[in-house]
């Protein structure tokens, strides 16, 4: 294939310009800051036709992990790589109780959460949602990852905990707190589209600093995805929130489901690989053209 370059525009982002009052609907704040990508992505699209990329793409399936795709005139076979994030299988043992002061930052982050609950125009039956939200219990134990939620409970890594600031401690349970709530509306973790994938990491995250109303200072592990994090949701809108809680059918109504499965596994590489950053916004320009 042809030597292609493409210029990867990076937005800057602040966790506090993210942040909206109690009376704002998050999902609408959300929407209004994903314009910005909106029109990076399109200059992305600008810049790799001005350097003779044909931006053609067409996705065909081959088998359950492998698709060939047409793009720039050429046609190739890709077979994904396995990049799940499934920690269904992290055993939870020796879970310990927090303390006194911990407790009042995993209140913070339920308040946080359920305002976004009460914000929504997409969720529903949200009364129930927030007394089970309120139900869930945060312990500490040593796993390998920094954040699980489990079997309604969710555990934060000791060395979160022993090593970063309670602000830092509080993202966490957020975003944790988010994975229970797409649990809750999807009918269980095991019934979450993509949900092992990067793509419902990265828009889990997205939704937590859209409601951690908090100017910080540390940097989200899938900070370098919010490029394509929020291109996505430019152009989908509620359609992209929706699907994250409620199942993508109405996304693949408009993004036929073959192409769409391409770009969830595209999405995972994009930061780090041109190819897959340039598959993912041709994608949505063709989508959203």
């Amino acid at each position: 294939m042809k030597r292609l370059t493409s210029l990867f525009l990076a937005l800057v982002f602040m966790f506090s310009l993210a942040a909206c009052s109690s009376n704002e609907n998050y999902d609408e704040k959300l929407f209004e800051l994903s314009e910005d990508y909106n029109k990076a992505c399109a200059q992305d699209i600008m810049n790799m036709e001005q350097q003779g990329v044909d931006i053609t793409i067409d996705v065909n399936k081959l088998s359950d992990n492998a698709i060939e795709v047409y793009f720039n005139g050429e046609t190739t076979r890709i077979e994904f790589e396995a990049n799940d994030e499934d920690n269904t299988e992290i055993e939870i043992k020796n879970p310990e109780e927090l303390t006194k002061k911990e407790e009042k930052y995993v209140l913070k982050a339920k308040e946080a959460v359920i305002g976004y609950i009460n914000s929504s125009e997409i969720l529903t039956e949200k009364e129930t949602l927030i007394q089970k939200i309120e139900a869930i219990k945060v312990m500490a134990m040593d796993m390998p990852t920094i954040g699980l939620y489990k079997n309604d409970c969710v555990y934060i890594n000791k060395d979160e905990l022993a090593n970063y600031s309670m602000e830092c401690f509080e993202f966490a349970v957020t975003h944790e707190l988010i994975h229970a709530l797409a649990a809750l509306t999807n009918g269980g973790v095991e019934n979450e589209c993509y949900g092992t994938k990067k793509l419902n990491e990265v828009i889990t995250d997205i939704i937590a600093v859209q409601i951690f109303d908090k100017k910080v200072n540390f940097v989200s592990a899938y900070s370098d995805y919010y490029y394509h994090g929020y291109s996505y949701i430019s152009f989908f809108k509620e359609k992209a929130i929706k699907a994250y809680f409620y199942g993508y059918e109405e996304i693949w109504e408009i993004a036929d489901k073959t192409e769409f499965d391409f770009f969830v596994e595209a999405f995972a590489n994009a930061p780090y690989d041109m190819y897959a950053h340039m598959y993912t916004v041709t994608l949505l320009h063709k989508w959203g053209g």
